[in-house]
C-alpha cells in the first residue's frame, strides 16, 4: 500500500509527460509518496504545475540515461517503485533499465508505435498485448496481465485491451 511506496526514496516515474501519475500519486497518499518524474520534454499544464512547489516531488527534465542513473544513484537505490504509464519509444529503455538495475516496475505500454518501439523495426508489433508479450520475451520476470475496461462509445479508437507489465524481482529470488 502507500506505506510501501512511501518507503525508500518512493516512486521514480519515467516518461510520464505532464505527470498525472506524480499528482495522483502525492494526493492519494496525502504526500506521504515522494515522487520524482524523469521526463525530457515535461508538459505540465495548468492541473500538474502545483508538483513544482511540493517539497516531495522532483523534476529530472531528461531522458532516463546511464549519465543520469549515476548522478541521480540516491534516488535508484532505493526506489519503492519504478512506474512508467504510455512510454511509447521509451518503453524498451525502461523495460530494460528495471531489469538491469533489478527494480520493481510498473510499466503499462498503450500501444505498438511502428518505427518507435525499438524492436517493433525488427520485429512487427500490431497492438498493446503483442508488445506486452515481446517485452515479456525480453525478461522472463515481467508478468504481463489484462486490465479490463469498457471503452467509452465517444472514444471507439480507443483498445479494449490494457496490456500492463508489472515486475518485483527484490521478492523473487
Amino acid at each position: 500500500g502507500v506505506e510501501r511506496l512511501a518507503s525508500g526514496t518512493g516512486v521514480v516515474e519515467v516518461a510520464g509527460g505532464a505527470g498525472y501519475v506524480s499528482l495522483a500519486l502525492r494526493d492519494l497518499s496525502d504526500g506521504r509518496i515522494s515522487v520524482t518524474l524523469i521526463e525530457p520534454d515535461p508538459r505540465l499544464d495548468f492541473v500538474t504545475k502545483e508538483l513544482l512547489s511540493d517539497p516531495g516531488f522532483s523534476l529530472e527534465s531528461r531522458p532516463l540515461t546511464p549519465d543520469l542513473v549515476k548522478e541521480r544513484f540516491d534516488i535508484f537505490a532505493n526506489t519503492s517503485l519504478l512506474v512508467s504509464v504510455y512510454p511509447h519509444e521509451a518503453v524498451e529503455t525502461v523495460t530494460d533499465f528495471a531489469k538491469a538495475a533489478n527494480l520493481p516496475a510498473l510499466i503499462v505500454p498503450c500501444c505498438a508505435l511502428p518505427g518507435l518501439t525499438q524492436s517493433s523495426k525488427k520485429v512487427p508489433l500490431a497492438n498493446a498485448e503483442q508488445l506486452s508479450w515481446h517485452l515479456q520475451n525480453r525478461d522472463p520476470k515481467l508478468l504481463p496481465f489484462k486490465l479490463r475496461y469498457k471503452s467509452p462509445e465517444s472514444l471507439p479508437s480507443l483498445s479494449n485491451y490494457l496490456a500492463s507489465i508489472s515486475r518485483d524481482s527484490r521478492q523473487t529470488a
